[in-house]
């Protein structure tokens, strides 16, 4: 019974430091950012605890519907659960789903973390290997 306890301690204390691997904190609340999508501004409001990014939500695009609702949909999902900025782009969608990390980034600085260490690499500091869109 004892090995039990001590498999769900570890378990449980596993999870925990998984939370917090990625070394980042915020100042817990509610913050706006915007970036630019295809056609304009992308509004997000990004929701964070110490340690977590609570909620992404998309509060206003001007991107073509057909193409940016899966991005609108998807991409919150995706940052919120991998705790990431350096998430897969929605396929069609590309260009508001950058729009929507880059708001998110611009949530992460304004909670005082920094989005580079969440994997965000911004477009003026692309390399010559990654993919740049003009």
């Amino acid at each position: 019974m004892k090995r039990v306890y001590i498999g769900v301690l570890t378990g449980l204390m596993m999870v925990m430091l998984a939370g917090c691997a990625n070394g980042v904190s915020y100042e817990a609340g509610s913050y706006v950012g915007s970036a630019q999508g295809k056609n304009g501004p992308i509004k997000v409001e990004v929701t964070f605890s110490k340690n977590k990014i609570e909620s992404v939500q998309v509060v206003s695009y001007k991107d073509d519907l057909d193409y940016a609702t899966k991005a609108v949909e998807g991409m919150p999902e995706s940052i919120i659960a991998k705790q990431r900025l350096d998430v897969d782009a929605v396929s069609g969608a590309t260009l508001t789903s950058r729009g929507i990390v880059g708001a998110v980034a611009q949530c992460v600085t304004d909670a005082g973390a920094d989005p580079e260490k969440l994997g965000f690499t911004s477009v003026a500091k692309k390399t010559d290997s990654q993919e740049v869109l003009i």
